[in-house]
């Protein structure tokens, strides 16, 4: 064997040889090798990874800085957003010397963190020099005395429908401090499961709480002491199943602060009714004043800092929320948050989708710039959405109000957080359906 002069043949024992198994072990490893090194690089910058916590090598001082600018979501009319990351202060634009010098100010005295205190237990406030209203003019529901609603029943079994006719309130009678400023009816129906004993029949209380099916609402109307609707609507059910239904009729006010009260209610058991096909039933119910659904607690904190002048909401947490999805018994919420003044929205905020949880926890936090003029004649309403997925709306859960001009929770947790100004002040608040 021949060589070229100036070279040395390695010893054949020496050369390794690699078939096609052994060159893809190396360069799967290589690559292990090389993901390895980017999950370290991605742990140590980004706080969400779920090895954040047990990487060695991630920078304290970035995930500070990310933190705060995960707490500040800034909504308002004032002023541009300010993004805080590492002690240093973004600006999205130019700023005048006035708000320039307002935001140093808030630097100064409002960028710590608030502390958290609980709601003390209502006290009924009394005496001329009070400002809040009473619970008879704002607080408390319309009180309802009087009235009838006339309804028309129709089952069609070719098409397997009902036609509900709402046709008239008439003789409305309310209290003396209570009014209506926008009426209409909302019609629901709940359709009860069936029973393995039919002779216990279903249970309507727990029924009218956690199996709404169809949920319809009339035009706003007038006010006045008879209120005519004339207004069909078409449900599509399975004859044999009627007896399973009932159907709750609200009348319901759309009142000056942008709330949906109910003001009186009556219920109509379908197995009760001997339905002729094609062929209306007229029915008469008397109103009686609404009935509390438990639709579930949210947990909120309010906190006010005068200097910056903001205004912030913190979404905690919901527990007790109704199964909205029958066939996954689960519900898929978010809440909204509109800041409003004299009914009309001012901002609105809206947090992430929390999937399949009945007791849903959000921790999200919404800023809006409220001057220190303004703070008793704005007010939040706070809803829980079921998100389907189909409408972009959602099916409404619940709501709460809060602020000066509603219950005494609302009232009291508004004047907390005023008299406390840079601290958060936290409590539970009811649903309303």
């Amino acid at each position: 064997m021949s060589t070229t002069p100036g070279t040395t043949e390695l010893p054949e024992q020496l050369i390794l040889h690699f078939d096609f198994w052994d060159k893809l072990m190396i360069m799967s490893a290589v690559a292990l090798f090389f993901a390895f090194i980017i999950l370290l690089m991605i742990c140590s910058l980004y706080p969400d990874c779920p090895l954040y916590k047990l990487c060695p090598f991630h920078s304290k001082k970035y995930e500070a800085g990310f933190r705060k600018v995960q707490q500040h979501h800034v909504y308002g009319t004032l002023e541009p957003p300010v993004l805080m990351m590492d002690g240093k202060t973004i600006q999205p634009g130019n700023v005048s010397p006035l708000q320039e010098r307002k935001r140093q100010m808030s630097q100064e005295s409002d960028t710590s963190t608030p502390d958290l205190i609980l709601l003390k237990k209502p006290r009924e406030r009394s005496g001329s020099g009070s400002s809040l209203p009473s619970d008879s003019s704002a607080g408390a529901p319309n009180e309802l005395q009087g009235g009838y609603i006339d309804i028309g029943l129709k089952l069609e079994k070719q098409s397997k429908t009902i036609k509900i006719k709402v046709i008239q309130i008439r003789e409305l009678i309310l209290g003396e401090m209570a009014e209506i400023v926008s009426p209409y009816v909302r019609i629901r129906l709940y359709r009860a499961p069936k029973q393995f004993f039919p002779f216990r029949g279903p249970v309507w209380k727990d029924v009218e709480i956690n199996n709404l099916d169809v949920e319809l609402k009339t035009r706003i109307q007038k006010p006045a002491d008879f209120l005519t609707f004339n207004e069909i609507f078409s449900v599509d059910v399975e004859p044999d199943d009627l007896k399973n239904y009932s159907i709750k009729f609200q009348l319901c006010d759309l009142d000056k602060f942008a709330r949906h009260i109910v003001v009186g209610e009556s219920s109509v058991f379908l197995k009760k009714i001997d339905l002729i096909p094609e062929t209306e039933e007229r029915v008469t119910e008397v109103l009686r004043p609404p009935q509390e659904e438990d639709v579930g607690e949210i947990y909120l904190a309010l906190s006010y800092l005068p200097t910056a002048e903001k205004l912030s909401l913190t979404v905690f947490k919901i527990r007790g929320l109704k199964v909205m999805d029958k066939k996954l018994g689960t519900t898929d919420s978010c809440v909204k948050v509109s800041l409003m003044k004299d009914g009309r929205q001012l901002k609105k905020a809206k947090t992430d989708i929390r999937k399949a949880d009945l007791n849903p926890v959000f921790n999200e936090t919404f800023i809006f710039d409220v001057p220190s003029y303004e703070t008793d004649n704005v007010y939040f309403i706070v809803s829980v959405v079921h998100s389907t997925g189909k409408r972009r709306a959602g099916v409404m859960i619940g709501r709460t109000y809060i602020g000066l001009n509603f219950d005494i929770i609302a009232r009291e947790h508004w004047t907390e957080m005023l008299e406390n100004t840079r601290k958060q002040v936290a409590t539970w608040h009811k649903l309303q359906c």
